[in-house]
């Protein structure tokens, strides 16, 4: 089964388990054995789907389970109805097809989205390799650490989040690397650059690792593209 299909049937059950809803039963009965496996399905289908969906019926769920005042389970179980109706109509409506695209099936995927000369030169072939795509991450990292390096003029020998605290720091008025007037801006791509050292960086340099897919790999890989768009924009202070 195509991971598509796989989440159109989960879909579908989540529209059956919506029509099975009895909301009076729900506030009223709410620790009855089969009203207790309702939601515990409904959940179930939803943490397949999209985590903070789930998270949302857990907290409702917990609600309508826990709290002694009916008012406030019929409340909960009233809120269930709209948002198990909205995320039906939502998820009916979604376009699930891009599971099933595959990077190695459509090679002119990576060289429209990774635009930097250096990146491509380092990641493409890799991609499309067959196997051991940390490989990518550990490159696309690279290359975004060394433009950070580069375009700071930066002398002392730093690496990771070390770098990017020197260069890309929070406060303006401390930052060697200006990226916005807007302290918010500016301030949220510092973050996410050190995001990227702590998260992809750091175990792609010290550790080997079989699990990241091609898909996972171009992923980040373009998304370090557009963070060295936003750095070549960059002002040095």
């Amino acid at each position: 089964m195509k991971p598509s299909e796989r989440k159109q049937r989960l879909v579908e059950e989540l529209a059956d388990l919506y029509e099975k809803l009895d909301t009076n039963k729900l506030y009223g009965f709410p620790n009855q054995k089969d009203t207790q496996q309702w939601l515990a399905n409904v959940a179930s289908v939803l943490k397949n789907l999209d985590e903070s969906d789930y998270q949302e019926i857990v907290r409702l769920s917990k609600t309508v389970g826990l709290s002694e005042s009916r008012e406030e389970r019929k409340k909960a179980a009233k809120e269930i109805n709209q948002f198990l109706g909205r995320k039906v109509a939502e998820y009916k409506r979604y376009d699930f097809g891009y599971l099933d695209r595959k990077v190695e099936d459509y090679p002119e995927d990576i060289t429209n989205y990774v635009h930097d000369k250096e990146l491509r030169g380092r990641c493409l072939d890799l991609l499309q390799a067959s196997s051991k795509f940390d490989r990518v991450i550990n490159q696309a990292t690279q290359v975004l650490e060394d433009r950070i390096r580069t375009k700071s003029g930066l002398q002392e020998h730093l690496v990771g989040e070390a770098l990017v605290n020197k260069v890309l720091n929070p406060d303006l008025s401390k930052t060697v690397i200006n990226i916005s007037s807007d302290a918010d801006e500016h301030q949220g791509f510092c973050n996410i650059c050190r995001g990227m050292m702590g998260t992809f960086r750091n175990p792609s340099h010290h550790h080997l690792t079989d699990t990241i897919t091609r898909e996972e790999a171009f992923k980040v890989c373009a998304f370090v593209d557009t963070l060295l768009s936003i750095l070549e924009r960059a002002k040095n202070v």
